[in-house]
């Protein structure tokens, strides 16, 4: 009788533990090594929905500081190239008035915000406290998408109208960018922070936060077929909470059968907006080596891709993180 009340005990316990953790920020790695482990393991009794998520993994869940030391050696090569005028372009695609350009960066934030949160609704029907996770989500989406516009739609305009002079026929002229742009023999000078560096390289790094939530995906397929952790690695790893991804604590029986017959379900509508999450990214990591070659000053493009970083870990790295502590996101 006595195992019995200290198995209890013990249960008791561990669930305190993970409730009371201290949220995982941008500085806490260790969790995003799983997926690339997993990757290597023996893919044995996983569905196709899994292992789609698993090579996802392989492109989201780097370390964040991997792909910003991958951005910075980018922009310091592509921006040589820039300096040398000797690319050629290629309208169709890197061309000003071309679709990837006036489509998708253009409306950046708009494609990147419905992915993530349509990722993100999907994933929290199997979460154990789905309330939380949907605060949680509606939080991070206003939180995000407010920097986003704060930056990109009113400091950077307002920076570059303030900077702005024209020149007509070597004449000063008082106009604004688009009234000089339509002069003959016009110039028109600003120090205009690139906004596209911003948003490409904020997008990526928002996704790849909002893609930690495969983790737990992963170890609930795991746990519902019998098998170990994530690619062998122990539960107790994904213990400490992230703002995108809860804790994993093991479900009650009840709950374990209602995962039973909505994981099989849910699982496709997980991994495909999981591989699609990865896909928008490497578009978006294309599209910021565009921008790089061909737009902008060099300190220009430092200044928006330094805001972005920034951004990204002043957001998960400080405000969700004392976010997290609140009792609504938790309970």
């Amino acid at each position: 009788m006595m195992k019995p009340m200290r198995r209890r005990s013990l249960d008791s316990v561990r669930n305190a533990r993970v409730t009371s953790a201290e949220m995982c920020s941008p500085d806490d790695t260790a969790d995003l090594e799983s997926p690339t482990v997993a990757t290597k393991q023996p893919a044995v009794g996983l569905s196709v929905w899994e292992k789609m998520a698993r090579w996802g993994a392989f492109y989201m869940l780097v370390s964040p500081y991997a792909k910003i030391f991958y951005y910075t050696i980018t922009l310091l090569i592509f921006s040589m190239l820039h300096a040398s005028g000797d690319v050629p372009h290629f309208e169709v695609l890197t061309g000003k008035y071309s679709i990837l350009n006036q489509v998708f960066v253009k409306q950046g934030w708009g494609i990147t915000f419905a992915v993530y949160v349509f990722y993100q609704l999907v994933s929290t029907t199997l979460h154990h406290k789905k309330g939380a996770s949907l605060r949680r989500l509606m939080a991070g989406a206003v939180v995000t998408t407010l920097f986003f516009f704060i930056w990109c739609q009113v400091i950077f305009p307002t920076v570059e109208h303030l900077t702005s002079f024209c020149t007509a026929k070597n004449i000063s002229v008082a106009l604004g960018k688009r009234e000089c742009l339509k002069l003959e023999d016009h110039e028109y000078y600003s120090f205009d922070i690139s906004g596209h560096s911003y948003l490409l390289t904020y997008c990526v790094l928002v996704m790849m936060e909002e893609g930690k939530g495969v983790l737990y995906y992963l170890r609930l397929g795991e746990y519902l077929r019998g098998t170990g952790g994530v690619g062998g690695r122990r539960s107790d790893e994904l213990s400490i909470p992230c703002w995108t991804r809860p804790a994993w604590v093991q479900p009650d029986d009840l709950t374990t059968k209602s995962f039973r017959m909505w994981y099989p379900i849910i699982s496709p509508l997980v991994a495909l907006s999981f591989v699609a999450l990865a896909l928008l990214a490497l578009l978006w990591d294309f599209m910021l080596i565009i921008t790089t070659v061909y737009y902008h000053t060099f300190i220009e493009k430092v200044l928006g891709t330094f805001l972005a970083i920034a951004m990204w870990h002043l957001i998960y790295g400080q405000i969700f993180r004392i976010m997290g502590q609140w009792k609504v996101f938790v309970t």
